[in-house]
């Protein structure tokens, strides 16, 4: 090859993040091919986001050059082409990438390509004199960018002193490091060649095969991956330590954790949990782990955790656990991330959606699966409280204005990007539960299974799902959850009871606030029968109201037995109080529901604020922890809404009536706590400290965390707890203290947990202290952001504001591009019509800068919104309720 032929230098724009200035397009080269007098017309880059019809790749052989200590990196790639008739150009993805040559290779013959920029849809085409045919070749040489820390394509981070490349290409970032066919429509296989220095580990998604060493470079060779969406490639290089899992499931698939030097120790948990996490997924599946290895990667800092095939990656601070001093909680989070991305492997990447508008799919999927293998291998793991969690997450946003289907348009790479939210996690997996519990789960195991069967190797929609489970299921099924897919919003069921003579009736009537309700869904109604028990009556419900005929009249009746389905119940004072004063005949899972349901209902307004003390009384009478912890969330929903004058009053109110239960429960965890006992410990006992200002447990919690301080033994589940109440407490005694053990904190959870602490004071001098804390780089920023944003929504908000606002630039510089739009996530605390106009102002034009802060923005001004409106109606009604 000649380097005269190749006649194109050209660098693409950025698409995310910070944009450069305008470059001029250079002129398109003139051909070089003998008897071609002039160049044809320059093609006009297609509008869609998405590739043209008619070219798709067969696959990909991609070399690249990575060095974790340099910036830049070096790649070549042949795409092998399926073309449906003759074009004169192919548009590729790439962003990011400066092209230094371009060949069309058909068989032994390359001639050049010319390049042509379409920088607003991150592609380039590739145009030729002749028209391309099926089965020709594009090979490209070119370069880009190694992003520091950023999850963005190829990015790079320390541990200690070393230096680790990985890479991200979910969402749209694999046009960052290889021009390619980036939409997961498109499943080829690929096949991977990387050089790097010698001495470094590599690793990728397929078995290595051959690895040369020549001088102080090695080229390391990996096999052809099965067929796979370009947002599936990955590969890390750097020094790692290799933690052995051995052979798991069905096909002894070679197994490992890959940990930065000095971090192996810490994952044994890891590699613990996973062969029981992979066999209960081959199990529900009925299909063996469609992967030729398995290695668990760990990253220093990371989102969370991302599903590649055959090389997972994590977060340090999920997949590795001390195991000197083992936390409960880092536990099951390990257990169930890794169950999420395991579960991945079939949902996502054995098929994977056609288009990202289903990218909720893969995501519910994995979340419900997660949570139901997690549960299932660990019968103490609480599924009624991280249930109801993930379900009052997506709620919240579900409620929104600007809320979104879970099938969603996407326009550009930021939707992409913003698919991944609670919606499409929690209310997608909340789906999923409710009906499964409506067809059973043997039948919707049965739907899974073929739904897969259909699908392996390649790629589906939410279309072909709906329909696997349609063939095992009543014709009502399909409509039903179709009806949720493109439709935001959370459903609610208002119940009445009639009675006449012997028997009864329920009538359920649907309701939205965002017009006529637009679903189906499966309503279940439960009640006592004449043995002692309950029994339930289902139907399906649509905007007209439905019937349900009882055999006798009840003395109660719940809605949504289980919590299970995605909906609000909201039920007439009469029923509410047959609930109240029969709570011992519920299921734990019904008290838990109703107790959110009315905590929302206050919220919106349809439920006085007056109704909230004696449920609390009812539930702490139970001495259940599952109530204890309903019953905070109901004092929440007054919490939230007191200002600094009442709260005084409030300091007694949460003393009185919770004080006896958290005296029960104790400061510290004990021998034999169950996970109810140990959430309901961190609710109830923090609420009563902190809230409470309860002088008692203030002691207490200060002698713990002086002789924790002084050297004794960490704490570790109870170590945030303690921090919060202490810090309440004594907080000039324990500052300098907290301080200096957060700067030599051995991980970013411990960390986490005293920047908490210190951010829970928001007096002017404590800001000023938490502000200095933050901006002298002693913390990683995205850690230590609440030092400088918990004060706002507090009572010292508005000087936590102008903080905020007068070191923004300051704040910002430390934190990185995907890390800043954070800042305006935080301003949704704020509850007041001024302040949502001050945020709204601050933040215009920055989020005219960056899209990213745009994306954040909308939804925390709807936040403010919500809140100023909850406020206007909670705040007059406490005068009544608490204490003088």
């Amino acid at each position: 090859m000649r380097r005269a032929a190749w006649a194109i230098a050209l660098t693409l724009g950025l698409a995310c993040g910070p944009r450069p200035a305008a470059r001029e397009r250079p002129p398109s080269p003139r051909p070089t091919d003998a008897g071609v007098d002039a160049a044809p017309p320059t093609p006009t880059p297609p509008a869609d986001l998405r590739s043209p019809p008619g070219v798709a790749p067969r696959g990909y052989q991609l070399t690249l050059a990575i060095d974790p200590a340099r910036s830049t990196f070096d790649g070549e790639v042949a795409i092998a082409l399926a073309v449906a008739a003759p074009t004169p150009v192919v548009w590729l993805h790439a962003d990011a990438l400066t092209i230094d040559a371009a060949e069309l290779q058909l068989g032994a013959s390359r001639t050049p390509l010319t390049v042509i920029p379409d920088v607003a849809h991150q592609r380039i085409g590739l145009a030729h004199a002749a028209a391309i045919p099926d089965g020709a070749k594009l090979v490209l040489r070119y370069r880009g960018g190694i992003v520091d820390d950023d999850p963005m394509g190829l990015f790079r981070q320390r541990q200690g002193s070393e230096r680790y490349v990985y890479a991200q290409m979910e969402g749209v970032f694999a046009r960052r490091v290889v021009p390619c066919f980036d939409e997961p429509g498109f499943k080829v296989p690929w096949q991977l060649t990387v050089r790097a220095p010698a001495g470094l580990d590599v690793f990728a998604n397929a078995p290595e095969l051959t690895r040369a060493v020549r001088g102080g470079e090695q080229v390391v060779e990996f096999a052809p991956t099965p067929p796979m969406a370009s947002y599936l490639l990955a590969v890390v290089v750097g020094r790692f330590e290799q933690v052995a899992i051995g052979p798991v499931g069905r096909g002894a698939v070679p197994a490992r954790v890959l940990t930065p030097i000095g971090l192996s120790a810490q994952a044994a948990a890891a590699a613990a949990a996973t062969p029981a996490l992979v066999a209960w997924l081959e199990a529900y599946f009925d299909r063996p782990l469609p992967l030729a290895k398995l290695d668990l990667v760990a990253v220093p800092q990371f989102f969370g955790a991302m599903e590649n095939p055959g090389l997972i990656l994590f977060a340090n601070s999920i997949l590795l656990t001390d195991p000197a001093r083992p936390s409960p909680s880092a536990l099951r989070d390990l257990r169930a991330v890794v169950a999420h991305e395991l579960a991945h492997q079939w949902f996502g990447d054995l098929v994977t959606p056609r288009w990202w508008d289903d990218l909720w799919l893969n995501e519910s999927f994995a979340t419900w699966m997660a949570a139901a293998a997690v549960h299932d291998l660990d019968p103490g793991d609480d599924r009624v409280t991280t249930d109801r969690a993930a379900i009052e997450r997506a709620m919240a946003a579900d409620q929104l204005p600007s809320a979104r289907p879970l099938r969603r348009p996407i326009a550009g790479g930021l939707d992409v990007d913003d698919s991944f939210d609670a919606i499409a996690y929690e209310k997608g997996g909340a789906l999923l539960a409710m009906f499964e519990r409506q067809l059973g789960p043997e039948r919707f195991r049965a739907g899974v299974r073929a739904y897969l069967a259909a699908h392996a190797g390649g790629n589906a929609s939410a279309a072909d799902f709906v329909a696997a489970l349609a063939a095992v299921a009543e014709p009502e099924v399909a409509p039903a959850f179709a009806s949720f897919l493109d439709h935001p919003g959370v459903p609610t069921v208002r119940l009445a009871l009639r009675c006449d003579g012997a028997g009864g009736e329920v009538t359920a009537t649907l309701a939205s606030d965002r017009g006529p309700p637009p679903w189906t869904l499966p309503l279940c109604v439960r009640f006592p029968d004449t043995r002692g028990g309950t029994e339930e009556r289902c139907r399906w419900l649509t905007a007209t109201p439905a019937r349900v005929v009882l055999p006798r009249c009840p003395a109660w009746v719940i809605g949504n037995p289980g919590g299970v389905g995605y909906l609000r119940v909201a039920y007439p004072d009469d029923l509410d109080r047959a609930l109240r004063a029969r709570l011992a005949a519920l299921d734990v899972r019904d008290r838990f529901a109703r107790a959110a349901d009315l905590a929302a209902q206050v919220r919106t307004g349809e439920v006085a604020p007056a109704a909230l003390p004696p449920w609390i009384d009812a539930l702490l009478a139970t001495r259940d922890p599952h109530d204890a912890i309903a019953a905070v969330t109901l004092a929440e929903a007054l919490g939230d809404h007191v200002d600094a004058a009442a709260r005084p009053r409030w300091q007694r109110f949460v003393r009185a009536r919770f004080g006896a239960a958290a005296r029960r429960l104790g400061l510290r965890t004990r021998a034999g706590d169950d996970d109810a006992t140990i959430t309901a410990r961190d609710a109830l006992v923090t609420l009563v400290g902190v809230d409470g200002r309860d002088p008692a447990l203030g002691r207490a919690a200060v002698v713990a965390v002086d002789r924790w301080l002084a050297g004794g033994a960490d704490p570790g589940d109870d170590r945030a707890r303690l921090l919060a109440i202490a810090m309440a407490a004594a907080p000039d005694r324990l500052r300098a203290r907290v301080v200096a053990a957060a700067l030599a904190a051995p991980d970013r959870d411990t960390r986490a947990d005293f920047v908490a602490a210190l951010a829970g004071r928001t007096a002017a001098a404590d800001r000023a202290a938490n502000r200095a804390l933050f901006l002298a780089g002693g913390i990683d920023a995205l850690t230590a952001l609440p030092l400088v944003t918990d004060g706002l929504g507090t009572d010292d908000d508005a000087g936590a504001w102008a903080d905020l606002t007068a070191s923004y630039d300051l704040i910002a510089a430390r934190l990185t591009p995907l890390d800043r739009p954070a800042i305006a996530a935080a301003a949704a605390a704020r509850c007041a019509p001024a302040a949502r106009a001050e945020v709204a102002a601050f933040f215009a034009p920055r989020a005219a800068a960056d899209p990213r802060v745009a994306l954040e923005l909308t939804p925390a001004l709807e936040a403010i919104d919500r809140c100023a409106a909850e406020r206007a109606r909670i705040q007059p009604a406490l005068a009544a309720l608490l204490p003088p």
